[in-house]
């Protein structure tokens, strides 16, 4: 089946800037996502809406044909000129737009050129109108998982706002727990780590969490390599839009929306990564007030 690409994240054009031929293997599929492994690195082949600096999202229609029929794990991914070859699936590169998280650019760029400010912090009052919001959207879905994975969960929360020093802290023990393709538990470490992280960089008062972590890490490959992604804030668009709308543009509107499209991510990771997200800012406010 021929596809073309709407947009690749600006990682996923690194990783397959100048090279040709056999440039990695697919390490599994589903209907509408491929993981493959590029350079050692996890590029995601999607018709999925939500972009990632890591993704090459697909153009609709599907033609009806799921992406698992036509690509199997072990398939070689091959580059041709502007074509990406996996399996029986080929994609025209020739018409993507680049895509670049707006959180990671804004923060970077600003602490180049000095302009970072701490007003960039100065949303209180509205914030705390967006976590009680979210707060209602996640509950009833993590209700029903509190027993399996909750435990572990307030533990890292606890030991975190004890000592506001994550490098102190081991959350490997969280790793791989529940149920899902990405566990449970890595969705929700996945919003941590983005709202920890991210206040990590702004303020310069917080020690980040290091993917050092994941050394020990019971999880599997590509849960691994999407938190590695986190915490070095090249997320997923609607959670890096999320934190842009709150950090930046203090648009708490606009949040709310972006976590309603989180939301709606899998059969609960959405919600799961809202509620790191959640205990993440929460933790993050906490010690930056200390």
């Amino acid at each position: 089946m021929e596809a073309k690409a709407r947009s690749i994240g600006y990682l996923a054009y690194k990783l397959l800037e100048g090279s040709h031929g056999a440039v990695g293997e697919v390490v599994n599929a589903f209907a509408s996502t491929v993981n493959a492994r590029i350079g050692g690195e996890l590029v995601i082949l999607t018709f999925s809406k939500h972009r990632s600096p890591i993704s090459i999202n697909l153009a609709y229609p599907r033609q009806g044909r799921d992406l698992d029929r036509l690509v199997k794990a072990g398939d070689p991914v091959i580059r041709k000129e502007n074509t990406i070859i996996a399996g029986n699936l080929k994609i025209s590169l020739e018409e993507a737009t680049l895509y670049f998280n707006s959180l990671k650019t804004t923060i970077d760029q600003a602490l180049s050129t000095g302009t970072m400010s701490s007003a960039l912090l100065v949303f209180q009052r509205d914030l705390a109108m967006v976590l009680e919001l979210l707060e209602e959207v996640t509950e009833e879905v993590i209700g029903e998982a509190r027993q399996s994975i909750q435990y572990a969960i307030n533990r890292l929360v606890k030991s975190i706002a004890e000592t506001c020093s994550p490098q102190f802290i081991d959350p490997s023990s969280l790793l791989g727990l529940g149920q899902g393709f990405t566990p449970s538990s890595d969705d929700f470490l996945l919003g941590f780590i983005a709202a920890w992280n991210s206040f990590s960089k702004i303020t310069r008062e917080l020690y980040p969490i290091l993917p050092s972590f994941l050394v020990n890490g019971r999880t599997h490959w590509v849960s691994r390599k999407l938190l590695e992604n986190a915490t070095r804030l090249n997320l997923l668009e609607p959670l890096d839009e999320l934190l842009y709308d709150l950090i930046v543009r203090n648009s708490p509107s606009s949040a709310l929306n972006q976590a309603l499209d989180i939301a709606s991510i899998g059969h609960s990771s959405g919600i799961y990564i809202l509620k790191g997200l959640l205990d993440g800012l929460r933790s993050a406010i906490a010690c930056t007030r200390n």
